[in-house]
């Protein structure tokens, strides 16, 4: 039973739920857009699905509506995830929790998804509901509306025949709008020099404000955390030696931003200083707020002593002042209508990007005149395999050979997906470890069971090999056939007066129903986060005694790879080119007299080449995540410093912002060379 089951609409209820058990926020698409097109793939409607992923769902008349003017009905299917500060939840990958508290449902601590969930969960009910009668119903679902109407300007409408469209993205309940409003999104990027210091390390933080939606609460004078730190900054900078390091805040374009946080450096002596000032601004910003934000809070937290690129002196004054400076709030007011708000700004910021940085390090190997260092960040692996298979090509085309360049990673595990390139651009390699079959794995096995049932596959082997996977607590023994059918599969506890468990083979039957409308990456999110898969893992992992970390990374690994593939015949396709390839590169490798060498740090030690990648230097992968004591960690610098003393004439140390689709912090030991090097 859903938590909204007894609702009525039912039928809209029942597919809002659906909807929230499907990340979908501003960017993070892919998923309920493949929902939608298998909904209507289901009902044999025609449907549209583009590059950006808008769908459009035709319905054909009903008898003696055919003459009668199409009717659009529009709505978005991203929403604004916000969550609450603390809140252990990954929005990007986690389903909704949702809860009902008399006539009101609402999500635990995260944004509920309403605007405009509810458009697409009436859209679809109307369009599953084969006993209404209604002319030709052509339904349009965008992207991205929530952070500048991405998807709508992307749009081909060209096919529509409708000249009435609802918009069925309203404010209040029994509304009607009758108008329209635009938007546009400006980013803004300033250079700004900086340079090395030394001091203690503080948080600053303006937080506790009520923020709310930029373009309904705009004109409400809520205070925007964005602009309340520049205006602290530059009272510091001017009073306080001090750097900034780095700063950001806000969640999204048209949420007004209620947290910033900034990381600056203080020298030795201006502490206090700084302390006292912060604790100033707070009386300040607390009578200033009294009535709009009465929660308003300053405050500084020291972090211990650091050593830190940051912005100093006249350019720290330049950047608060353009922060500061840079127009945010209500613009103009109509002139036309009473309090209706014309033109309105709302500032919202992000850490800024880093950029390719060059460390000049010496190679202590052979060449005595050091190998030339280069350091680069990825936002994720995909990106990061690509750049490293350009540089090789580009390289032996200036006349060198595969054999000079060498990849290095720290576990065997990390490079599956670049070997899974090397394959695509037909480059010959040598692993000098064994690099195992991530698809050959036992959790890729099951998550590829749920995908055969999804599918219409009924048989009791792979019924056996998952139904209590999570644990439903269904017994072998009441499956005999070797096709098994759930509706007697459910009468067989039912007859028994076992109404828990046959409630929970119609459970495993819907979830089999919506997993059968996904793509992969959905498909495999949804089997681990809405069935329980990654909840039995842990449970398993318990068990077992063994690291649960290591049987989510396979989970993630999985998940991250099938990103990329839209259905479910190109994914098992690559798979099985994939192992294919696998065997034959086994079986060549011996022939090979050209080739690119992979190989773990440990097995590279006394090897050397004259052009060497290392991949993923991140923390949790370099250092490994299971060093912890300092002997450990004291061992993983010397594996690393093992990898880069294996170039004698290039290399290239390589981060990602994201690794398998969660985000990573570079390595500690790119800012240990940075700060041996000078």
């Amino acid at each position: 039973m859903g938590v909204l089951s007894g609702l009525k609409p039912d039928r809209v209820f029942t597919f809002f739920e659906e909807i929230a058990q499907i990340p979908h926020g501003s960017g993070n698409v892919e998923a309920i857009s493949d929902y939608l097109a298998g909904f209507a793939g289901e009902r044999g409607l025609q449907c549209i699905q583009d590059a950006v992923k808008n769908i459009i769902i035709i319905k054909e008349a009903t008898p003696g509506y055919e003459q009668e003017p199409a009717v659009i009905l529009q709505g978005h299917m991203d929403m604004v995830a916000v969550q609450k500060p603390g809140l252990q939840i990954d929005m990007t990958r986690e389903p909704l929790r949702l809860a009902v508290d008399g006539d009101r449902i609402y999500a635990e601590g995260t944004s509920l998804g309403g605007d405009d969930g509810i458009a697409v969960a009436y859209a679809l009910a109307l369009l599953d509901d084969d006993t209404l009668q209604h002319p030709r119903l052509e339904v349009v679902i965008t992207v991205d509306e929530e952070v500048g109407m991405d998807g709508a300007r992307a749009i081909d409408l060209s096919m529509l025949q409708g000249h009435r469209l609802l918009n069925l993205d309203s404010e209040e309940e029994g509304i009607f709008l009758t108008s329209c409003a635009g938007g546009a999104r400006i980013n803004c990027l300033v250079e700004l020099p900086c340079r090395g210091m030394e001091g203690t390390a503080y948080e600053l933080t303006v937080g506790g404000l009520q923020g709310g939606h930029s373009g309904a609460e705009i004109h409400k004078q809520r205070g925007n955390s964005n602009v309340l730190l520049a205006r602290l900054l530059q009272r510091l900078a001017g009073n306080v030696k001090m750097g900034l390091s780095h700063c950001g805040g806000g969640l999204a374009d048209n949420a007004i931003p209620r947290v910033t946080t900034a990381r600056v450096l203080v020298e030795k002596g201006q502490e206090e200083r700084l302390e006292s000032l912060v604790a100033e601004y707070q009386g300040i910003l607390g009578r200033e707020l009294a009535t709009t934000d009465p929660g308003v809070s300053v405050m500084a937290s020291a972090q211990g002593p650091a050593s830190e690129s940051c912005l100093t002196d006249g350019e720290l004054q330049r950047a608060a002042d353009y922060l500061y400076g840079l127009p945010c709030g209500v613009q103009a007011m109509s002139a036309d209508v009473p309090g209706l708000v014309e033109t309105s700004l709302n500032l919202i910021s992000h850490n800024a990007q880093r950029f390719e940085k060059q460390i000049s390090a010496c190679s202590c190997g052979k060449n005595d005149a050091g190998a030339k260092v280069r350091y680069h960040l990825w936002d994720g692996q995909k990106e990061e395999g690509k750049a490293i298979i350009e540089h090789i090509l580009q390289y032996c085309r200036q006349g060198h050979a595969y054999n000079d360049c060498a990849v290095l990673f720290r576990t065997n595990t990390q490079p599956r997906l670049f070997m899974s390139q090397l394959m695509t651009y037909n480059i010959p390699f040598r692993t000098r470890d064994n690099i195992p079959n991530l698809y050959e794995h036992w959790i890729t096995k099951d998550i590829l069971t749920y995908v055969r049932l999804a599918k219409g596959k009924r048989s009791r082997k792979d019924l056996l090999k998952i139904i209590n996977r999570p644990n439903r607590y269904i017994t072998r023994e009441s499956i005999e056939e070797e096709e098994v059918k759930f509706d007697a599969w459910a009468d067989y506890f039912y007859d028994k007066g076992q109404y828990w468990v046959a409630e929970r083979i119609e459970q495993l039957e819907a979830d089999l129903r919506v997993i059968s409308r996904l793509g992969p990456y959905a498909a495999i999110n949804y089997i681990r986060m809405a069935v329980g898969y990654e909840e039995y893992l842990r449970d398993h992992a318990s068990y077992r005694r063994i690291n649960e970390e290591n049987l989510l990374e396979v989970l993630d690994e999985l998940q991250d790879g099938a990103r990329e593939y839209s259905d479910y015949e190109s994914w098992f396709l690559h798979m099985e080119e994939y192992a294919k390839e696998l065997q034959n590169q086994k079986r060549q490798q011996e022939l090979l007299t050209d080739c690119v060498s992979l190989a773990t740090l440990h097995s590279a030690k006394g090897l050397e080449y004259p052009v060497v990648h290392i991949l993923d230097v991140n923390e949790g992968l370099m250092p490994y995540k299971k060093a912890i004591l300092d002997e450990e960690l004291q061992e993983e610098r010397r594996m690393f410093y093992v990898g880069i003393t294996r170039a004698k004439r290039e290399l290239h140390i390589h981060s990602v912002k994201k690794y398998n689709g969660k985000q990573l912090d570079v390595s500690r030991f790119i800012e240990e060379m940075k700060q041996e090097r000078g």
